[in-house]
């Protein structure tokens, strides 16, 4: 018999995850614009990633306090292994729990990346722009002292 818990921990991880990508998304899309605000995004997505966190020593608690075969097979589901066989109706729902979760793990990992890449290449430009105002101002410093 699976743990309800465990149920209602997947579900509530998913709700999670689905703001997270979400606020990830608006990071994003802010650092797309040339002038760069997140407001409170990051602290707003740092408190979803300390739930899911939570969620997720909860969910290996539950686990550890199953029987090792069944502890076995929900590890196969939450893992969304291709051998996993979700037979009853509620190994089902979680199977579709850890199937999302799976997902959109993976799209705020990709939005992290592209947001990433793009705040070091905005990093890069400005630090050369640096330099190179850095340099004309001792080379024009240093040509008045001749």
């Amino acid at each position: 018999m699976l743990d309800e818990n465990l149920l209602i921990c997947m579900e509530q991880k998913t709700i999670l995850l689905t703001h997270i990508m979400n606020l990830t998304k608006q990071i994003e899309v802010r650092c797309k614009q040339t002038e760069i605000i997140f407001d409170n995004l990051l602290e707003e997505r740092k408190a979803y990633i300390d739930r899911v966190a939570k969620c997720n020593k909860l969910i290996d608690y539950i686990l550890e306090k199953t029987e090792s075969r069944e502890k076995e097979h929900l590890q196969k589901i939450l893992s969304v292994s291709a051998v996993a066989k979700a037979s009853t109706a509620e190994e089902k729902r979680l199977l579709e729990y850890a199937i999302n979760c799976k997902k959109y793990l993976r799209k705020i990992l990709s939005l992290d990346k592209n947001t990433l890449r793009k705040l070091r290449r905005d990093h890069d430009e400005i630090r050369e722009i640096i330099i190179k105002n850095h340099k004309k101002k001792n080379k024009t410093l240093f040509d008045n002292f001749k």
